[in-house]
């Protein structure tokens, strides 16, 4: 289903008058409303599902409704397109419209017009996309889609809105109810129409050629001028029936060609007034009418040759054997209607546009036969001298933009240069105070260098007196180890004595024993209890040791963690001066072996000159003999040399 049989569905139930629809090229029915389209995109999907309502109580499945949402998102892409073309196109008219253009300006043009026909391209796959959706998906009344207009197709707008009356009997063509409204609608209003698409297209024309817009001029004023005497003269009489139809297979095209002719044909030679630009006007265009017809019936008989041609037998007998559904054999004549009506359309503005050119040519030939040879010249020396004067604003725009430059350039060298003497300066700094850090760095390491060794040899001694320590605690340890091996036995004895004592056999006294042993055994706890304290501070002192030695360690450990990065830190400053001084050192050597090699080709120049002076002396002396030897015989009239 289209958007063409939509638009015949809705118009009825929406009343809405032809006027309301104006022609947009490059769509399929050519056609679209102001009424709907102010509507797309405004809404959101629930205003959608109101205005594309379904044919009859169908429902979608699943399927058909993701096609439906793809068709609505396509709907608002083809809004944004619309807009880009006509952001596109307002700034190729801002950029013609200037009467000075540059070199810049001109290609920007170009490159504007190759965008914009980018985007059409795209535009036109999203619309052959919505087309596809709206035969294939939901089965609703769809609306008429709004596709923006190119330059050259805005410039052809003359020409459209005269033909706009054929393009609606096309449409009409195509069912019988617009046929009879076509055919039953009185001719005031398609002269109104007529003046109508004529005002629109004088307000469109701002690019076109000044031959284009006199002639549109003319055929409004003709119109006018016709309907101010229709007006004032009698009704005339009703016109003659029309022709009975062709027959055979004839086109669409070219039975609502027919019709147009028949329904612009005038009633009677005495109605209507005969001026003499009315009729060269209507004959241009008779003329262009009846080619258009030809070539369309030419274009349907090939086609309908090829379709012949290309369907193949086996085919023809299944489509005979079974009845077509008639639904998808309207379905598939309406969309080859439409592709033939698109072919048609835009060989209709290709006609044209060469119409045009052609007719602006044999204009500028009479006015060039027309005049005399001279003022023929003349014209060529002011056109020269246009464009010479138009070469010279060039020139002189360059020169300027050539100027700023420049001076552009001067600044920003300037302020380079600027920048690479602050830089400079910043670097001898950064240099002097690289220098000042390193010696405050090698100063602070000597120092904690030393201080790390007078604190080492202060704790050197603490090692050993552990050591000596530890030797005394092992000897206390043995010591009171054979102490009590002694308690042990002189308990053993006690006890032993103590059994003998209360044996009332043995009367001897054991006294003075058993008092020497109290003594002994007081001497060893008191050896004990010194040797425990000892222990004791040995421990201490010990634990005291340990502890400094610790701290001393996480100190000395800290110490040489940063003396290792700043070691490092100044490893790195210093090799990447040992690598600036080695960069520094091959830059001498290479200008020293070219010093070495310009000295060795002097030295060898500065030796042939000398070869050559001291030959030249030879020579020099030489001659002074051979002068000498002159003289003297001349002087003497001898013939021996004379001695030196």
């Amino acid at each position: 289903m289209t958007s063409e049989q939509d638009a015949d569905k809705n118009l009825p139930s929406e009343n809405l008058d032809e006027g309301e629809y104006e022609l947009v090229y490059g769509t399929e029915d050519g056609i679209y409303s102001q009424s709907d389209t102010t509507h797309m995109g405004e809404e959101g999907e629930e205003a959608t599902e109101d205005i594309f309502s379904y044919l009859g109580e169908s429902s979608d499945d699943p399927e058909q409704k993701r096609r439906y949402m793809e068709y609505l998102s396509l709907i608002k892409e083809i809004e944004c397109q619309n807009q880009m073309v006509d952001d596109i196109k307002a700034q190729i008219m801002e950029l013609c419209a200037k009467p000075c253009k540059t070199k810049c300006e001109l290609r920007d043009i170009k490159r504007l017009r190759v965008c914009m026909e980018q985007e059409i391209i795209k535009l036109r796959c999203l619309m052959n996309k919505a087309m596809e959706l709206q035969n294939f998906g939901s089965k609703r009344r769809y609306h008429e889609i709004q596709l923006a207009t190119t330059i050259d197709e805005d410039n052809m707008a003359p020409y459209a809105g005269w033909t706009q009356p054929q393009a609606a009997t096309w449409k009409g063509g195509e069912s019988s109810e617009t046929d009879k409204c076509a055919s039953a609608e009185p001719k005031d209003s398609r002269d109104e129409k007529a003046l109508r698409c004529l005002c629109k297209a004088l307000g469109k024309m701002k690019i076109c050629c000044p031959e284009d817009k006199k002639l549109v001029q003319e055929i409004a004023g003709a119109l006018l001028g016709h309907k101010k005497k229709k007006s004032m003269s009698p009704c005339p009489p009703p016109c003659p029936p029309t022709l009975p139809p062709c027959r055979g297979s004839c086109p669409p095209f070219a039975k609502s060609a027919r019709k147009n002719k028949q329904a612009n044909r005038p009633c009677s030679s005495e109605s209507m007034p005969c001026a003499d630009s009315l009729e060269r006007l209507k004959q241009k265009i008779t003329c262009m009418q009846s080619s258009v017809c030809q070539l369309k019936q030419e274009i349907y008989r090939r086609e309908r040759e090829k379709q012949h041609v290309c369907e193949p037998e086996e085919e023809k007998e299944d489509i005979c054997s079974e009845e077509p559904d008639p639904i998808q054999f309207c379905l598939s004549k309406r969309t080859a209607k439409a592709d033939e009506m698109a072919k048609l359309r835009e060989n209709y503005l290709h006609l044209l546009a060469e119409f045009s050119k052609k007719d602006c040519q044999l204009k500028e030939m009479e006015k060039r036969e027309g005049q005399n040879p001279d003022h023929s010249e003349l014209i060529v020396l002011r056109q020269r001298v246009a464009d010479l004067k138009e070469e010279q604003t060039e020139f002189k725009c360059l020169m300027k933009e050539q100027s700023q430059q420049l001076e552009d350039y001067r600044n920003k060298y300037l302020v380079a240069q600027q920048k690479v003497e602050e830089q400079s300066v910043t670097l001898d700094k950064l240099n002097m105070n690289n220098k000042r850090i390193e010696k405050q760095i090698n100063t602070e390491v000597k120092e904690i260098r030393a201080k790390f060794q007078e604190k080492l040899n202060e704790l050197l001694h603490f090692p050993k007196l552990l050591e000596n320590e530890q030797l005394k605690l092992a000897q206390a340890c043995k010591e009171k180890e054979e102490l009590q091996g002694k308690l042990m036995l002189i308990c053993k004895e006690l006890k032993a004595l103590k059994a003998q004592h209360e044996s009332p056999k043995e009367d001897t006294d054991c006294r003075p024993q058993l008092m020497k042993c109290q003594l002994e055994l007081e001497q060893c706890k008191a050896r004990l209890e010194e040797m425990e304290r000892q222990r004791d501070l040995f421990c201490e002192k010990l634990k005291t040791t340990q502890d400094d030695l610790d701290t001393l360690r996480s100190e000395s450990a800290k110490i040489i963690a940063r003396t290792k990065e700043r070691a490092e830190a100044t490893k790195c400053q210093m090799q990447e001066q040992i690598d600036r001084l080695e960069k520094e050192l091959a830059q001498c050597r290479a200008t020293a072996c070219l010093s070495v090699s310009d000295r060795e080709a002097v030295i060898r120049e500065m030796q042939g000159q000398l070869n050559t002076l001291s030959y030249s002396f030879d020579a020099a002396q030489k001659q002074i003999k051979t002068l000498r030897n002159h003289i003297a015989y001349v002087s003497n009239e001898n013939c021996f040399p004379v001695k030196c």
